[in-house]
C-alpha cells in the first residue's frame, strides 16, 4: 500500500437545497457575492460562491433529473443528492478535499479500504466576468466510511483552474475571505480517526472528552461529540438529537468582525 498523502485543504462544500433560487437568495441577503446558475448533464444544478481556493457548492437536482443510480464500483453524485434531500432536506450534503490526482486518489481510497470507486470526470463551459466562455473540467475520487455512514465525502482535481478561480467573485460585502472550520457531530468522533487519515492526509489531533481535529492546507475539520459541539455552537436539537453524525456548522474566516456585523 503506498504511503498515504499529506494532508489536504479544504476545497469546497456541497449545501443541497429544494430551492436553488432561494437558497441563493438567502446567501446574498447574507452579503455573499453569489455566482449564475450552472446545469449538469447528469441533473444537478448548481450556483457558486468562491474564496481565494475554497468555494461553496449551492446545488439542487433538476425538475426533470432521473440522475443515475449506485452501482459496484460507481458512486452516483445525483443520486447521493436526491437521496440527501429526500431524507434530509436542506443543508451540508458532502464535503470536498483537493486533489492533484484523482486517479491515483481513487486507487488509494480503495486500497486503504475508505471507497471502491471509479473516479468520476466532467466538463463544462462557464464564463468570465466579461462574458467570454470558458472551459472547466474536474475529476472526482469518493470516499465513504463505515463510521460515518450517513455522510459523504471526495476529492476534487480541477483541469483549468485558471478558468475556474474568479478573483473579482471572491470579493463579498460582508468580508468573508474562506473556510475556517468544518464541523461534523459524531457520539464517537475517535472511530472516525482512521477514515480521516486516509482520507485527509496529515495527523489528526485526538481529545478523548472533545473528538478529533485536522488541521489541513487550509481550513480546519473537526468531528466533536455532541457536548463538545453544544458549547462551541450553542444547544440545537436537530443537530444534537439522534445518533448519527451530522455536518453541525461552517466556521468562515473575515477580514472586518464590524464589516460583517453591519452587513448582518
Amino acid at each position: 500500500m503506498p504511503a498515504s498523502p499529506s494532508s489536504r485543504r479544504l476545497d469546497h462544500l456541497v449545501l443541497a437545497a429544494r430551492d436553488l433560487e432561494a437558497q441563493a437568495a438567502f446567501y446574498a441577503r447574507l452579503g455573499f457575492t453569489v455566482g449564475a446558475r450552472n446545469i449538469h448533464p447528469w441533473g444537478t444544478e448548481n450556483r457558486i460562491i468562491q474564496f481565494d481556493g475554497c468555494f461553496l457548492e449551492l446545488i439542487t437536482l433538476g425538475q426533470t433529473a432521473v440522475p443515475p443510480d449506485h452501482a459496484p464500483h460507481s458512486f452516483s453524485f445525483g443520486a447521493h443528492l436526491r437521496d440527501w434531500l429526500k431524507r434530509e432536506g436542506d443543508g451540508m450534503a458532502m464535503l470536498v478535499l483537493d486533489s492533484a490526482d484523482a486517479s491515483a486518489d481513487a486507487t488509494w481510497f480503495r486500497q486503504a479500504g475508505i471507497g471502491d470507486y471509479a473516479p468520476f470526470q466532467f466538463a463544462r463551459q462557464g464564463k468570465r466576468s466579461d462574458g467570454s466562455v470558458v472551459d472547466v473540467a474536474f475529476t472526482l475520487a469518493f470516499a465513504t466510511s463505515a463510521a460515518i455512514p450517513d455522510l459523504s465525502f471526495f476529492v476534487c482535481q480541477q483541469h483549468f483552474p485558471e478558468n475556474f478561480w474568479n478573483p473579482a467573485m471572491q470579493r463579498h460585502e460582508n468580508r468573508v475571505s474562506g473556510v475556517r472550520q468544518v464541523i461534523v457531530v459524531h457520539d464517537r468522533p475517535v472511530a472516525s480517526l482512521g477514515f480521516l487519515k486516509a482520507y485527509a492526509g496529515g495527523q489528526p489531533r485526538v481529545d478523548a472528552a472533545s473528538g478529533v481535529s485536522l488541521k489541513t492546507q487550509q481550513g480546519n475539520l473537526s468531528v466533536l461529540t455532541p457536548g463538545a459541539a453544544r458549547k462551541l455552537l450553542g444547544d440545537d436539537p436537530v443537530l444534537f438529537n439522534g445518533h448519527k453524525a451530522r455536518f453541525a456548522a461552517i466556521q468562515f474566516a473575515v477580514a472586518s468582525l464590524g464589516a460583517t456585523e453591519l452587513t448582518l
